[in-house]
């Protein structure tokens, strides 16, 4: 790769940094840094979820989210041993899946996967690239160079994975790992308040049905598994950037950036059905797992507070409903 080139595009993913503010626009540009530094077909930057036992794509060029069990791939392996790894023949490497090529009829030749660490050098996380080619397109293999360019992004993932993490956990309700009531009005205050004028941003509230009765009967630890299961829906279906925070007792709020009433309607029925799906041995048969919505599109007209009252009333037009519906 031309020098002068290379310069020039560091620059532009620098340029990009400093101007970007949203978390995921931040590891989407230090993804493409990765991708430039070291002239690959593919780059992602991966998130290891040890509550859910699952690596996670933060970003990935070529792909949409990806979510792989806890151990499995060259992810995995790069992870739980905390080393680099080069692989420029994936197909007789046992560790490498093979299955998602043959499915998407994607060819890996050849992979470099590094460990995303803290400042304890605890690992949170791996980049990993895939099939460096010359300028000309042609296959070549990952060598020692590679793993000096790609060192830069890493560190700066580092960084940022790190400092997104603390926020996170200082600022997060116990039980379900969201975001507290404090951290809801510091989002808001600071990150969407002076945008509102510009997009569509949406404000849903949303109850898991039926729980005053249900706690009744089984006690608020069971309760406390259900707003889990229900947390762990709503994450799998609402995107990073978008807020998601425990409300009172027993409500969730969600921001959802650059959305329609239409999609966020949308997003809450799939969050109700991917809560239904989670049904297993800690749930009792005579427990319906469903959750109810209302949802409202925020006018700046109106304080934040008056926002999440006409949620809220819309919320309990679907429990006077009957429950298990979106308003």
């Amino acid at each position: 790769m031309d020098s002068q080139y290379l310069l020039e595009q560091i620059f532009s993913c620098m340029t990009e940094l400093l101007e970007v503010k949203e978390f995921s626009k931040t590891v989407n540009t230090l993804t493409k840094l990765g991708r430039t530094l070291v002239n690959c077909e593919r780059a992602s930057f991966w998130f290891w979820d040890k509550d859910e036992k699952q690596y996670w794509t933060m970003a990935a060029t070529g792909n949409v989210k990806l979510i792989v069990p806890e151990g499995t791939g060259i992810v995995g392996r790069t992870i739980s041993e905390d080393h680099v790894i080069v692989c420029n023949n994936p197909y007789n490497e046992p560790v490498f899946n093979k299955a998602v090529d043959e499915h998407t009829g994607f060819i890996t030749r050849s992979i470099l996967c590094m460990p995303v660490e803290d400042s304890s050098k605890n690992v949170i996380g791996a980049f990993q690239v895939i099939n460096k080619t010359d300028d000309t397109g042609t296959a070549l293999p990952f060598d020692d160079s590679d793993i000096e360019r790609l060192s830069l992004a890493v560190v700066y993932c580092e960084k940022t994975l790190e400092s997104y993490l603390l926020q996170k956990e200082s600022l997060k309700d116990e039980v379900t790992g969201l975001k507290n009531k404090s951290a809801f009005y510091e989002y808001y205050n600071t990150k969407v308040s002076q945008i509102i004028c510009n997009m569509d941003t949406c404000i849903l509230i949303g109850v898991v049905d039926n729980l005053n009765s249900i706690c009744n009967r089984y006690g608020k630890e069971f309760s406390d598994t259900l707003f889990k299961k229900a947390a762990r829906a709503i994450k799998s279906d609402v995107n990073i950037d978008d807020l998601i925070a425990r409300w009172d007792d027993d409500k969730f709020i969600i921001i959802l950036h650059h959305k329609t009433i239409d999609n966020a309607i949308k997003i809450a029925e799939k969050i109700q059905e991917s809560f239904s799906m989670q049904r297993d041995g800690s749930v009792p048969g005579d427990v319906n797992l469903t959750m109810s919505f209302g949802v409202h599109t925020i006018d700046s007209l109106f304080t934040i507070d008056e926002n999440i009252k006409f949620a809220d009333d819309r919320l309990s037009d679907a429990i006077k409903l009957g429950g298990n519906r979106v308003v």
